[in-house]
């Protein structure tokens, strides 16, 4: 699970309140005791046992690895692309490069996992506004009724030691919740 995320592209402006805010957040985090590994990204001094992973195109390049010998190196966000600044050209990566800089990430930072960055935001529009967020393909605009707006669920992140279910393996996510909550959790011991 992450928290905090990029939070060092901006610690220095907060002076000698940014060290400790990382640390309470750690802290904070760790001691919801969920029994799964934390993560923090671009967060290169990430207190232990929290883990520090890289976000952005090249991290085969830029990552400086994790900061502990325990801790494995974690690419959370692969960006396939970057914000579009206006009047500017597209900078979308082509398969090539993605491939290769996911294989010198792997071989030169030892890489145990490799996240390609989320596109979820083409049915978060309840009005007829659409979101084009780190892709290049165009989004129907799409007007819902009153009746499909979102549902809020309230639960407790679990922790492995309470779960009832248990698999080696990942699970197909409408047959094993049976609801509609829209997400399944995850926990690792």
């Amino acid at each position: 699970m992450q928290i905090e995320n990029e939070y060092q592209n901006i610690e220095r402006a907060f002076h000698e309140r940014g060290p400790p805010y990382v640390r309470w957040a750690a802290k904070m985090a760790v001691g919801l005791q969920t029994g799964v590994p934390w993560t923090m990204c671009k967060q290169d001094d990430a207190p232990n046992p929290v883990i520090n992973t890289c976000n952005g195109m090249k991290c085969g390049q830029t990552f400086v690895g994790p900061n502990s010998p325990n801790k494995p190196s974690i690419w959370s966000e692969n960006w396939t692309t970057f914000y579009q600044l206006y009047g500017k050209n597209t900078r979308t990566r082509s398969p090539e490069d993605i491939a290769y800089q996911v294989a010198l990430f792997i071989s030169k930072k030892y890489g145990s996992f490799v996240n390609y960055y989320m596109y979820i935001f083409a049915i978060c529009s309840s009005e007829q506004v659409t979101t084009q967020y780190n892709t290049r393909s165009t989004v129907p605009v799409t007007k819902l009724n009153t009746a499909e707006r979102w549902k809020q669920f309230t639960e407790a992140v679990p922790n492995f030691g309470n779960t009832s279910l248990r698999s080696d393996t990942l699970l197909e996510q409408m047959n094993t919740t049976k609801d509609a909550s829209d997400y399944l959790w995850y926990t690792f011991r």
